[in-house]
């Protein structure tokens, strides 16, 4: 599984993870989180066409940045889950069901390690 949640902050002590978040804040129970030791090729690998438009702070575009933030408007938010809905792996269902509460309006954020 390429996406984990954890129940309390020792669960996420094992390992350095980039967290996807509904506010822009860290380690929180609702973020989904990438293990970036285990999982981030993977992640690269399955996902780069999906999160390719997030915001960095200086304005400029890209994919998800393993070490710094990424911001995911209202607009891109839609066009990822449209995007994810054209798939079907399990990870991809997670990752839609955790999609699919972001608060009308909000984005999302991708936090690196």
């Amino acid at each position: 599984m390429l996406f984990h949640q954890f129940n309390s902050p020792e669960e996420r002590r094992e390992s350095c993870f980039i967290e996807i978040s509904y506010k822009g804040l860290c380690w929180r129970d609702d973020s989904l989180y990438i293990d970036d030791d285990e999982d981030w090729d993977v992640f690269f690998e399955q996902y780069s066409t999906i999160f390719c438009n997030g915001e960095y702070p200086n304005g400029e575009k890209g994919f998800v940045d393993e070490h710094g933030l990424a911001y995911y408007s209202p607009e891109e938010t839609i066009r990822i889950i449209e995007r994810l809905q054209t798939r079907g792996s399990d990870d991809d269902q997670i990752l839609l069901k955790w999609l699919e509460r972001v608060e009308p309006g909000d984005g999302f954020w991708i936090l690196g390690i």
